[in-house]
């Protein structure tokens, strides 16, 4: 059973970690419970029949279910937002005469309900019959229509939270009539959020599950606190009063029976941490004194590990006055002690000359630095901000000014926030006072802004001048003080004019006015049904032929030119142009080890520069702990990264950024959006942009964003400048990937369709931003944005068409 451990679910919650073990070939299991019933009613008779034989109609779009591993399966999709919003198909035939009184259907699917809870409604034959929800219960079934039933179970959640498993139609004989199959329609309640369904093609669902997911006894092992673990064994009732025995090598260490708890026949074992063995131990299941099942505690510990990356480590005062420095401890000491055992830990304080100190002199920034040595021997290191200030943290005091603005949009008056607003103390029982104390931005805001006063450039904030400083000592604490800056900034060239942007828009005879106006029509109505403004740009060899503003923003004055928009993951492309220099300049090889450049990763070569970039990581499970802001970033990765399965499979996720960021900022000694503006978007002539972190920061306007287009059609020159030559630009381009079907690149992925050549590449955005560059038209499309809005697939769709048909024709 090692394949189980190897692909444990697990859920970080408040009190608990869970992990089940069940024999299904998924990335991740759980709810074994429904699971087991599930089955055990398939056995129970012979009136199941495969739920999907062919579809009738449909928007095909494959996908990763719960038997395809990392592969994407055949599957129709249906949206709650835009027109895929149905899927038609035909079941499998049943019998002409059958001795039951109902039919069941069964079938493959599943939900994309990450954003929310949205409805869906079923037709048998063109008949309504029921509407369900994409609500996260585990298992849940629904009455419809003449006694029809409708029900799903989860077999598998992906790392974005979308349940996969199996619905059953349960129909009375008496609607089936002369009927040899149904035809069932799925179709989508239009909602402002895209919630998706997946049917998968899976002809033989109802055979697969027998032949390679039923079982005997089903495990599902609980940890509270990551600790203590109750063990669960289900089965039916053939076993019922079974013994049941855990033990360690020959030593019995819990035992008890099976009873019946409703639907299934179940035993609950208690197994204390202190009986939990480390290492690659295993413990044996045993029913009727024969082995049934196995755990192997290495996989359940890694995940323990995996499991501590999100624990905190909590500061008794982030702001403090001078004298002693504050203390520090685990958020949840338990839970820590039962993830990676007990271990001290000792604190080094320095100042903001980085200097090492013992006690606070004298207000202003301080660093802690935070190590303790695990009992496995790993050295873990945290890194803290203080700010020491002179005030008084108590319910009387009056010099702390902190205050909170007016709460019209709680429904308070003005009149009655004027009444009380000076007596506020009453009223936050001096939890605005007390914010800076247990607040650790607090400490890093106040540290930057007291720098800043000092020291102020335009495209600075306390967010970064934080990040350089630990920047620095990080450095100077590895014995590299004074670290010299080994990267050039772009230079100037003396190849002749390339193309460049200018804000006149170029209608001549070669452009159809027709189709602008299509193109002028579709932004307009974009803003009235997608309900968010827009500001469309489109770059044709170099000349901006289209540039207009479209709808209000939030504070109800009119979008415009000139506004800077959120350009969201669009960063990942601004960071991959930022290392494509490195690489230009001979500083970094996209095929290097991640472990040359950061030497906590001690030696550990499997992870490269390329998986960085391109989503084969393998840190999809990374939580908040994984981004640019957590100064220990480099630590916490090296403690796991012996158990990430790297280059594996591909999972979108910001940490393989935040990562090359890391790898920057070791070489550089500079904070990356410094670099930002040193080396792109100075030479690049940009004024608006601004970003301070390596993958979702980026605002800037429309303009500016497509100067960083030119550049890129141009092959690595803007502006009189050479960023880095044909050759290195052509390096960062999409690939095909050995891990999976997309084609992605550093920064860049493939965008095709809708007329785009098969080179076309850009970035998505969550704020849904559209940034597409086709070097075989010569042509840029961006729709700057802050949110998606409503239809915006359909939207962006449409406008890619309507772009590329104008510069066709």
């Amino acid at each position: 059973m090692k394949e189980f451990c190897d692909k444990i679910f697990y859920s970080l919650k408040a009190t608990a970690v869970i992990f089940l073990l069940l024999a299904i070939t998924a990335n991740s299991q759980n709810n074994i419970d429904a699971i087991a019933k599930l089955h055990f009613k398939i056995n129970a008779n012979n009136n199941w029949f495969d739920g999907y034989y062919s579809i009738v109609s449909g928007f095909h779009s494959s996908y990763q279910s719960h038997r395809s591993g990392s592969n994407k399966d055949s599957a129709y999709v249906v949206r709650t937002s835009g027109s895929e919003n149905y899927v038609e198909w035909i079941t499998s035939e049943i019998p002409a005469s059958l001795n039951t009184d109902s039919v069941n259907f069964l079938w493959n699917c599943g939900f994309g309900n990450n954003l929310g809870n949205e409805w869906f409604d079923l037709f048998i034959d063109d008949e309504y019959i029921i509407s369900f929800s994409t609500k996260n219960d585990l298992e849940w079934s629904a009455l419809g229509k003449n006694g029809i039933q409708l029900s799903f179970t989860t077999v598998y959640q992906n790392s974005n939270g979308a349940n996969f498993g199996y619905m059953v139609l349960t129909v009375p004989l008496f609607n089936l009539s002369e009927k040899k199959s149904l035809k069932i329609k799925i179709k989508a309640q239009t909602a402002e959020k895209e919630i998706w369904y997946r049917l998968f093609t899976y002809t033989d669902a109802l055979n697969y599950l027998k032949l390679n997911e039923q079982k005997e006894f089903y495990s599902t092992i609980n940890f509270i606190n990551t600790g203590d673990v109750v063990l669960d064994i289900c089965t039916s009732e053939k076993y019922s009063n079974s013994r049941v025995q855990l033990y360690n090598s020959e030593t019995l260490i819990a035992e008890g029976r099976l009873k019946f708890d409703g639907s299934t026949y179940k035993v609950k074992i208690i197994i204390p941490r202190y009986f939990q063995p480390n290492g690659d131990a295993i413990s044996i299941i045993k029913v009727d004194d024969r082995i049934v099942d196995t755990i192997y505690w290495n996989g359940i510990n890694k995940y323990r590990l995996f499991a501590f990356m999100d624990e905190e480590l909590v500061c008794d005062s982030y702001v403090f006055p001078v004298g002693d420095f504050p203390k520090f401890h685990w958020k949840n000491e338990l839970r820590v002690e039962n993830e990676i055992g007990n271990f001290l830990l000792n604190i080094t304080y320095f100042d903001e000359d980085y200097h090492k100190v013992k006690t606070a002199n004298k207000p202003g920034r301080y660093g802690a630095v935070i190590e303790g040595i695990t009992p496995a021997g790993f050295i873990i290191k945290r890194y803290v901000t203080l700010f020491c200030s002179n005030v008084e943290f108590d319910d009387y005091s009056n010099n702390v000014p902190v205050t909170i603005n007016k709460l019209n949009e709680y429904g308070i008056s003005d009149e009655a926030w004027e009444h009380y607003s000076d007596n506020l103390e009453r009223y936050s029982f001096g939890s605005l006072k007390y914010f800076p104390k247990h607040n650790p931005d607090a400490a890093i805001l106040l540290a930057g802004l007291n720098e800043i006063n000092h020291h102020y450039v335009n495209y600075d904030s306390p967010r970064i001048r934080d990040r350089q400083w630990w920047i620095t000592l990080k450095s100077n604490l590895d014995g590299k003080n004074n670290l010299i800056n080994p990267l050039s900034i772009p230079k100037k060239n003396d190849k002749g004019s390339f193309s460049s942007i200018n804000d006149t828009i170029q209608v001549g005879y070669s452009y159809s006015a027709v189709q602008l106006n299509k193109i002028r029509n579709l932004c307009a109505d974009w803003v009235e049904i997608g309900e968010t403004p827009n500001v469309t740009l489109i770059v044709h060899k170099g000349k901006i032929i289209f540039y207009e503003a479209f709808g209000l923003e939030e504070n109800g004055k009119p979008i415009n030119k000139d506004s800077k928009i959120w350009m969201a993951s669009i960063t990942k492309l601004l960071t991959g142009i930022l290392m494509m220099q490195f690489v230009e300049q001979g500083l970094i090889n996209l095929d290097d080890p991640a472990s040359k450049y950061l030497i906590e990763f001690d030696g550990n070569n499997k992870l490269t520069i390329r998986h960085l970039f391109n989503h084969t990581s393998g840190f999809d499970f990374a939580g908040e702990w994984a981004s640019d802001w957590n100064v220990a970033l480099e630590n916490q990765v090296a403690q796991i990264l012996p158990f990430v399965n790297v280059g594996k499979s591909f999972s979108y996720h910001r940490v393989g950024y935040a990562l090359a960021g890391r790898i920057i900022e070791r070489i550089t000694g500079r904070a990356v959006p410094y670099l930002f503006q040193e080396n792109i978007f100075s030479p690049l002539g940009i004024s608006s942009a601004y970003s301070d972190n390596t993958y979702g920061g980026l605002y800037c306007t429309a303009l500016d964003l497509a100067k960083l287009g030119q550049m890129l059609l141009n092959k690595g020159t803007y502006n009189g400048y050479d960023f880095f030559s044909q050759k290195t630009f052509e390096k960062m381009l999409p690939e095909k990937l050995n891990a999976d079907d997309r084609e992605w690149g550093i920064g860049t992925s493939r965008i095709s369709g809708n007329g785009l050549s098969d080179i076309a590449f850009g970035h998505g955005a969550a704020s849904g931003s559209v940034f597409i560059i086709d070097p075989d038209t010569d042509l840029i499309i961006i729709s700057a944005r802050n949110n998606p809005g409503k239809s915006h697939s359909d939207f962006e769709n449409s406008l890619i068409k309507l772009c590329t048909d104008l510069v066709k024709n």
